[in-house]
């Protein structure tokens, strides 16, 4: 492959990464994973980062809450 081989599928490549990033497909991908990591945090009773950073106990669950 020669330098103009190479100019031309880079033009190309190009193209289709701008075509993706301005279609649906990455917004819905990316509203999808949002939506994942929020309902994980409800799951593990925490916020999720690198590590779970644990809620803290809610009044109603306490036992020595009156």
């Amino acid at each position: 492959m020669d330098i103009e081989e190479l100019s031309e599928k880079f033009g190309d490549k190009m193209a289709e990464m701008k075509a993706y990033l301005e279609g649906g497909d990455v917004r819905e991908l990316m509203a999808g994973l949002a939506i994942e990591h929020f309902r994980d945090s409800f799951h593990r009773e925490g916020f999720v980062d690198k590590a779970v950073n644990p809620w803290r106990e809610v009044k109603r669950r306490d036992p020595s809450s009156p």
